[in-house]
């Protein structure tokens, strides 16, 4: 374990780091706020490059920190914290991880998630963070999905990244590699999901936050589903991280599945 003050070229990396080009060319991500931290140093398949706290938060946990040395530990004032933050509020820590991507599965043997088009990083973490709940094999995005990497997807995801394998793949891509795994689709204009037969595994398709699913992946799904209710207020629909979460929790706890 090294520790110094932190630098301005260590400041200047981190902050390269908002950008996903950076990200993948380096192979790492900058992540914020203590619990997701510490949940990063207990995971013991991630590998953290560097931390850069506050020396409050050093006192209380830098204990963790022993037996690393390969680790890099900054002191940092909280000047330096407000600069390099993502967010409007800092943290009093921010650690640097490197990329464990987890392995491709073989096939699909339970439910998994097939995310088109989500562009927003605080849902992209939730949707994780539901997978993560409702303890789904894997989560794939499509490559016009936001990055899971964005500091935003991350804080939002509570620490359920490292928990979830997570894959960028396109629905072409997918269904070419596992073409005996049936694709479910969440649409407006589906059968209802209390009453939807359903199979014991499969891919729940959840499109775009304003544009929902596109026709032409609509057309390889084995059935579409919706959540009906009444619009009484005038809500035209959900927004799509919680409708997977309702969708997700009557497929994990609906008394009767009935397969395909």
């Amino acid at each position: 374990m090294q520790e110094s003050e932190l630098s301005k070229n260590t400041a200047r990396r981190i902050q390269a780091l908002k950008l996903k080009k950076n990200r993948d060319d380096w192979g790492q991500f900058s992540l914020e706020g203590s619990k997701s931290v510490l949940d990063l140093l207990a995971d013991p398949n991630a590998v953290v490059t560097d931390i850069v706290a506050l020396p409050d938060w050093l006192d209380i946990h830098g204990k963790l920190l022993h037996g690393r040395p390969s680790l890099h530990i900054h002191v940092a004032k909280g000047d330096d914290m407000r600069q390099i933050a993502a967010f409007k509020t800092p943290s009093p820590v921010l650690a640097i991880g490197k990329f464990t991507p987890s392995p491709l599965p073989e096939s699909i043997d339970d439910w998994v998630l097939f995310l088109s088009g989500i562009r927003d990083p605080g849902n992209l973490g939730t949707l994780l963070r539901i997978a993560d709940w409702f303890g789904l094999q894997a989560v794939f995005c499509s490559p016009d999905c936001v990055d899971i990497y964005n500091q935003k997807t991350l804080q939002a995801s509570m620490g359920s990244f490292l928990r979830i394998p997570g894959f960028e793949m396109s629905f072409e891509e997918f269904i070419a590699k596992y073409p005996d795994c049936p694709i479910i689709a969440a649409d407006m204009d589906g059968d209802s999901i209390y009453e939807a037969k359903l199979p014991i595994y499969g891919a729940l398709l959840v499109g775009n936050e304003g544009r929902g699913i596109e026709t032409a992946l609509l057309a390889s799904a084995a059935a579409t589903i919706s959540i009906p209710g009444t619009h009484s207020k005038g809500a035209e629909s959900l927004n799509a991280a919680v409708a997977t979460a309702i969708i997700l929790g009557n497929i994990r706890f609906r008394t009767k599945l009935t397969s395909f």
